[in-house]
């Protein structure tokens, strides 16, 4: 939990933008009280990608290279039905060699 730094900045970030610019009462930095709850939602699915992420992370720098990432496409495939492990890292990754949370 100590290190979930970039799970809770990514689900804040995705939480406060689903209100258009300008919306809230209190300005676009915080979260209102209609986008908390997507807040948790978002904090729950990104810490399961983050657990993902973690296992197969063997150097510790936030990134996957392709060997990484093969190790955790058992548990990513649930998510990517009928692609190929192939095809869900072009789709991740694009033309790049690494994927970084």
């Amino acid at each position: 939990v100590f290190d979930a730094k970039p799970v809770i900045m990514r689900a804040f970030q995705k939480a406060k933008a689903l209100n258009p610019p300008g919306a809230s009462k209190h300005g676009d930095d915080y979260i209102e009280h209609n986008e908390f709850r997507m807040l948790l939602v978002y904090l729950k699915h990104y810490m399961k990608l983050w657990e993902i992420f973690a296992k197969a992370d063997d150097s510790d720098d936030r990134r996957l290279d392709k060997n990484e990432f093969a190790k955790v496409w058992p548990q990513v495939q649930s998510w990517a039905q009928g692609m190929t492990q192939d095809q869900c890292w072009k789709e991740v990754n694009g033309d790049g060699n690494l994927v970084l949370f």
